[in-house]
């Protein structure tokens, strides 16, 4: 009976000290541990990591998303984050995309003068007001 109350209570030991240590996940193939500093740690030479795939409209249903969320915009083919007060492109836009203002949602060409890339039309925000030229 002694034996099976200590068993017990080094169980008991195990599975509470489980609980409280620091979670970590590691996706790999090769069963290595993850980085110390990371929460989660994923490992490939031959598959890449797929975020979550979503619309504009699915995106901007979100309820109170946090800051650095990131989803991939199936609309804008590009990957979108959070940074805290609107959703923005991850990745800068080139001269071969159109740019989309993540204030507005409205959507501007883009061309390429030399080496440089210009946005193809003025951004249309705001109120024009008239005044008088002296």
């Amino acid at each position: 009976m002694k034996k099976f109350t200590l068993f017990t209570f080094y169980v008991s030991i195990l599975l509470f000290s489980s609980i409280y240590a620091n979670a970590q996940v590691a996706v790999n193939a090769d069963g290595s541990a993850p980085d110390g500093s990371a929460m989660m740690d994923v490992k490939s030479s031959q598959k890449g990591f797929l975020p979550p795939r979503m619309n504009t409209s699915q995106r901007n249903s979100i309820q109170a998303p946090a800051e650095g969320l990131v989803i991939y915009n199936t609309d804008e083919k590009t990957l979108n984050i959070f940074n805290g007060n609107s959703w923005a492109p991850i990745v800068p836009v080139g001269c071969e995309q159109m740019f989309t203002d993540p204030r507005d949602g409205k959507v501007y060409p883009t061309i390429l003068i030399g080496s440089q890339c210009w946005m193809g039309k003025n951004l249309n925000i705001g109120t024009r007001i008239n005044g008088m030229v002296k």
